[in-house]
């Protein structure tokens, strides 16, 4: 099947900037991710639960289908202010170079480092992957070196 690209009839219509939001999130955890042979740990995890014949970057963004509902993203927002863990995820979230998206013209709401690193969080435990540790928890119950650790799987080989 062959696409073909479409401007969007109204680029800054709130649906627009809510789905340009959600999308600049998960990409931030692909560009956060060290992909450049060795590559780091996250890739392998994802590489060997990522079906033959699929991209691995569309395998890790799987879940975008479940953060399109409202009330999932508000669920992941709410666990990214209120998690037991907060202060252990908002140390690691700048080490990967994540940096705050600003609500304006461009994004539908401001989303904080800490909330892109759970949405990667997120999605481990979706695909039940582990490394260094077990991600297969929910994150909001991850220990501290959990947390610590999967901040170090995204980087290190």
């Amino acid at each position: 099947m062959i696409r073909k690209w479409k401007v969007p009839s109204k680029p800054r219509a709130a649906e627009q900037k809510v789905v340009r939001t959600k999308l600049a999130a998960f990409g931030k955890n692909l560009i956060a991710m060290k992909t450049s042979p060795p590559a780091g740990t996250i890739v392998g995890l994802i590489r060997a639960v990522t079906p033959a014949n699929t991209i691995l970057s569309a395998y890790f963004a799987k879940h975008l289908e479940y953060v399109k509902s409202a009330d999932n993203w508000t669920a992941i927002k709410t666990a990214s202010t209120g998690c037991a863990q907060k202060a252990k995820y908002d140390s690691e979230a700048p080490g990967l170079a994540k940096t705050d998206l600003s609500e304006g013209v461009i994004f539908s709401e401001a989303v904080p480092a800490v909330l892109q690193l759970l949405l990667g969080a997120f999605d481990a435990f979706k695909l039940q992957l582990k490394g260094r540790a077990d991600y297969t928890v929910h994150p909001e119950g991850w220990a501290a070196l959990t947390i610590e650790y999967f901040a170090q799987d995204y980087t290190k080989t």
